[in-house]
């Protein structure tokens, strides 16, 4: 992995324990909508970075009444969350930060007095901070970029299985058993909606499963978790959602391999494979932003 892909790895999992995504952009707000209180102010301390809910782009989401709390969180980590970009655009988006915003790290303390805010309303009210706070404008455009597409090479492969019709036990909101890593029946997370990490069967891989997620999901977040070179792009042709479960190593050396790469494991687990192709992708470029105005 290269050293932007090991970073994004571990704060993909600092963001959410358990990270899921959704495919595509949040850019409409309609209505509009905004905190009724905020407070923001960057984080030296080197304290845990914490949230009160999972920051990835995606479905897991803790009941909160209104509240949004994160603590020391990479400024990266918000406007990620806020636009629900997957692991190609947040590598183009950070190169173009000051390097405050693209090293900083912020607390943001905000309310909003209707207490069942769902998940992608609070994206709209943080793209509304942020436009507020720090004057962020961004734009997206098109670009024509090299990509792995996500096929389907074999059937019937363990690691991958249509999520259970009726399944009354799923639960977007990560508990403590998610947390540790807790496990149903075929290895997939106790946790639904995103990628939490699922215990090794021998020290040294990594192991991360997805439980009642779409297949696009997996394949936006292919790029880190397999230390990839390029943007991954769902071609699978199936519908629904799934379940799934991978276990690889992450670095392999003359002799002292632990296992399988990604890519093998892709294949023999869940009957996945990579094809490189080209294609037009859709990125996030940011046209401005400014250190915080004071509360």
């Amino acid at each position: 992995m290269t050293g932007f892909e090991v970073e994004l790895v571990k704060w993909r999992v600092v963001a959410s324990v358990v990270c899921a995504a959704v495919v595509g952009t949040a850019f409409a707000q309609t209505p509009k909508l905004e905190f009724d209180v905020a407070s923001v102010k960057e984080n030296k301390s080197g304290d845990q970075p914490h949230a009160n809910f999972p920051l990835g782009p995606g479905a897991m989401y803790n009941p909160n009444g209104g509240v949004f709390s994160a603590t020391s969180m990479p400024m990266w980590i918000y406007i990620m969350f806020a636009y629900k970009m997957t692991d190609h655009q947040v590598e183009v988006m950070r190169k173009q930060l000051p390097a405050w915003a693209a090293e900083g790290q912020f607390d943001i303390q905000a309310r909003t007095d209707k207490q069942d805010v769902t998940k992608d309303e609070m994206r709209q009210m943080i793209q509304a901070l942020l436009k507020e706070r720090f004057k962020l404008t961004v734009h997206t455009t098109e670009e024509q970029a090299s990509v792995y597409g996500l096929v389907m090479a074999k059937t019937g492969r363990p690691g991958l299985r249509l999520h259970p019709a009726g399944d009354t036990s799923c639960t977007n909101s990560p508990t403590a058993a998610a947390a540790k890593g807790g496990t149903v029946d075929g290895g997939f997370p106790v946790v639904c909606g995103g990628a939490a990490y699922v215990p090794e069967s021998v020290p040294g891989r990594i192991a991360v499963g997805y439980r009642n997620v779409p297949v696009s999901l997996i394949a936006l977040q292919m790029t880190a978790m397999g230390g990839l070179d390029r943007p991954v792009v769902d071609e699978t042709g199936m519908t629904g959602n799934v379940d799934f479960v991978l276990e690889f190593s992450p670095e392999r050396e003359a002799g002292q391999s632990t296992g399988p790469s990604f890519r093998e494991a892709l294949a023999d687990q869940t009957g996945l494979k990579l094809v490189g192709e080209k294609k037009v992708v859709e990125v996030i470029l940011v046209d401005h932003i400014e250190y915080p105005t004071a509360n």
